[in-house]
């Protein structure tokens, strides 16, 4: 064979091996100074349904109850570390402190009116591990009114001798739906 067409040949053979090497990718370069790509590890998620409940109105003799559901939407287990309320006349506990991905747990509230008077706005904070939302509330709110309206309320007879006969009018009223009785007047 001529050299002259073997030279000329070469180049051809060697062009599918160049255009393979044109696509194939290159592997990405690692360098040592370059940190690794941060792994996502599960995350806990706290879901609260109904954040405030409004009682309506009560009487200082009366007591509130009433049920939270908290949810745990994430994918990793939940644990709610504490509970604190904003007044002594509110309680709160749990069912479960730890909630599994995909659970729920309840929460008991009780709202006590014994020696409040109007409005009332009260809070159930929670603190838990959900990285979102590590300290978050439900709202308790309603009004308190007296059971027992004297008016007026206090009567000042002064220095009573036993000679003398006094007197004064109280007005007592009654605000509660169930029938109440006097059984004595001292």
């Amino acid at each position: 064979m001529n050299t002259k067409k073997l030279l000329f040949l070469l180049p051809l053979l060697a062009l599918p091996a160049l255009r393979a090497q044109e696509t194939t990718p290159s592997p990405p370069s690692q360098h040592p100074t370059e940190k690794p790509p941060k792994l996502i590890q599960p995350q806990p998620r706290l879901v609260i349904d109904e954040k405030a409940f409004n009682f309506g109105t009560i009487t200082d003799a009366d007591t509130v109850h009433h049920t939270f559901v908290l949810r745990n939407e994430g994918a990793a287990q939940l644990e709610i570390k504490t509970l604190h309320t904003t007044c002594g006349c509110l309680s709160a506990s749990i069912e479960q402190s730890v909630i599994q991905p995909g659970k729920e747990t309840q929460l008991y509230a009780e709202f006590r009116g014994e020696n409040r008077d109007g409005d009332q706005f009260q809070l159930i904070n929670i603190l838990s591990n959900d990285p979102e939302e590590r300290k978050t509330h439900i709202i308790v709110r309603g009004r308190v009114t007296q059971a027992v309206v004297l008016d007026p309320e206090r009567i000042a007879f002064g220095s009573v001798d036993g000679a003398e006969k006094q007197s004064n009018r109280l007005r007592i009223k009654f605000q509660t739906p169930d029938p109440v009785a006097i059984t004595d007047i001292s």
